[in-house]
Parts: C-alpha cells; sequence; structure tokens
C-alpha cells in the first residue's frame, strides 16, 4: 500500500441479515437495511446490525483521517521549519554582503531566490564598501545536510500523498470485508410477513425486520 497499512480489523463485526429470495420486497422503512455480497445476492440487515455497520465505517473513517491528517502534518511542520531556517540563513548572507564582504555565489541565489529586492539592495551595498579587508565567508547551506533534508521531506511527502491515495482502496477493502462479515439468520418468528404481488404474477413476501 504505497508505504502505508491500516489495520481494518477493528471495524469489522458480525452483521445478522436475512437472505432474501429473487423477487422478494421489504417496506421502503427498512430498505436501508438491504446489502449485496459479492456475488449478487441481497440481504436484509437486522437494524442492530445495520447501526453496528454504520458505527464501523464511521469509527474507522475518523481513525484513517487521524491518521492522514497526522501524516500530513509532519511533512508540513518539516517543510516550514526549512523555511524558517532557510530564511534566518538568507538573512545573515544578506548582513554579510551588506556589509561588503563576499559570500558564495550559492548564497547569492539563494537570497536572491528568497528576495530579490534585498538581494539588489544587498549586492549594491557590497560593491559600495570600502572595507579593505573583506572577510570571505563559507556558505550558510552544507550540501550534505541539504541533500538529507530533500530525501526526508520527499519521504514524508509520499506517505501524506499515499495516505490520501489509499484512502478510497482501504474503504473499499472495508466495504468488501463487512460484505463477507455478513451472517445468514432465519426470519425473526416477530416478523410481519405479507404476500404482495411481483413481476410475472409470482407472489413475494415483504419482511418486516426488527434488529
Amino acid at each position: 500500500m504505497n508505504g502505508v497499512s491500516f489495520n481494518i480489523t477493528p471495524y469489522i463485526h458480525k452483521y445478522e441479515a436475512v437472505k432474501l429470495q429473487k423477487g422478494q420486497e421489504v417496506p421502503k422503512d427498512k430498505q436501508a437495511n438491504l446489502i449485496q455480497d459479492d456475488g449478487g445476492e441481497q440481504y436484509l440487515l437486522t437494524d442492530a446490525a445495520k447501526e453496528q455497520m454504520i458505527k464501523d465505517k464511521k469509527a474507522f473513517n475518523d481513525a484513517y483521517m487521524m491518521q492522514s491528517q497526522m501524516a500530513t502534518t509532519k511533512a508540513n511542520s518539516e517543510a516550514e521549519k526549512k523555511h524558517a531556517e532557510d530564511q534566518a540563513k538568507a538573512m545573515t548572507v544578506y548582513r554579510n554582503m551588506a556589509k561588503g564582504d563576499i559570500v558564495p555565489p550559492g548564497d547569492e541565489r539563494r537570497l536572491m531566490e528568497y528576495d530579490k529586492d534585498m538581494y539588489q539592495f544587498a549586492k549594491t551595498a557590497q560593491m559600495m564598501a570600502q572595507n579593505a579587508e573583506r572577510k570571505k565567508h563559507k556558505s550558510e547551506w552544507d550540501e550534505e545536510e541539504e541533500k538529507e533534508y530533500q530525501e526526508k521531506q520527499k519521504q514524508l511527502n509520499d506517505e501524506s500523498n499515499a495516505w490520501v491515495e489509499n484512502m478510497n482502496p482501504t474503504v473499499q477493502a472495508l466495504y468488501a470485508a463487512q460484505r463477507d462479515a455478513i451472517v445468514e439468520i432465519d426470519a425473526p418468528a416477530a416478523a410481519e410477513v405479507s404476500s404482495v404481488a411481483v413481476s410475472g404474477g409470482d407472489m413475494g413476501t415483504v419482511l418486516d425486520i426488527n434488529g
């Protein structure tokens, strides 16, 4: 699952349901309890089973979204931290240039990318400086650290994206597992059964199942 995994087991229970025969119908107020398995068979969930299934789906969604949000927050936090560090380094480069000191070309480029106006001001001040002993500075950015950051940030971004990309497949896996967890039961003795006309002149039954 692209480096991320989510355990759906806690969100699956046994769901009792009555298997419907072909042409069998149910009252409108019970149609929300209908569910079809992977083989095309239709079942009428008890009210208790329907409520449990809804509860499980909500709990799954809340837990999955929390994990996804945590991954996104972690990636954003690392990026914000790096931005603050780069901002501080850019200001150091600006001050050094404004004093007339020499900084590496790469640092000048980073300052220009950060703020063109600041770069132009610092460059002008650098050229006008009368400091006879112009100090030459090392780069504020360590290439090895930059490489490590890029790799780390890519990993965090990939993980954050993976949670989003795998949301739908994981939901489908949950729904399939819930369908597999249907437990067939006989129609409760208290169920009201009445005959109704169905297509072809056959007779069907209307079940009023109370969970």
